[in-house]
């Protein structure tokens, strides 16, 4: 008798776990997959402030030939150094915006991997 309930509780062990297991995978895929969503708002967003800065970067450049061509030379190199500060922040957030698109990418991976697991 004692054989026959260490047979049967080997038997029903895996059978339980497999569905805890699968649980286990449907949770993490769906956890990737919010990660997922908010790497790639988060990369809109910096794709949005480097577009910004750019714009930025343009409207000073503009000032800066302006403000040459009418002999202020001064306020022309302060507008090109802002030009220069804004270009500057532009290509950090761009930078930004291509590392959380990768974490976003990588998160997706994982969250395919997980469903394949669940299988």
């Amino acid at each position: 008798m004692k054989a026959y309930i260490i047979i049967l509780t080997l038997l029903v062990h895996p059978i339980s776990s497999f569905g805890q297991n699968k649980d286990y995978y449907l949770r993490q895929a769906d956890s990737y997959q919010r990660e997922t969503e908010c790497y790639s708002k988060q990369a809109e967003r910096y794709q949005r402030d480097a577009e910004y800065y750019t714009r930025q970067a343009d409207k000073y450049l503009t000032e800066a030939n302006y403000s040459a061509q009418k002999g202020d030379i001064s306020i022309a190199k302060t507008s090109q150094g802002w030009a220069s500060e804004a270009m500057d922040r532009a290509k950090i957030s761009q930078n930004w915006a291509i590392e959380a698109s990768r974490k976003a990418a990588t998160r997706m991976q994982w969250a395919s991997d997980a469903l394949k697991k669940a299988r």
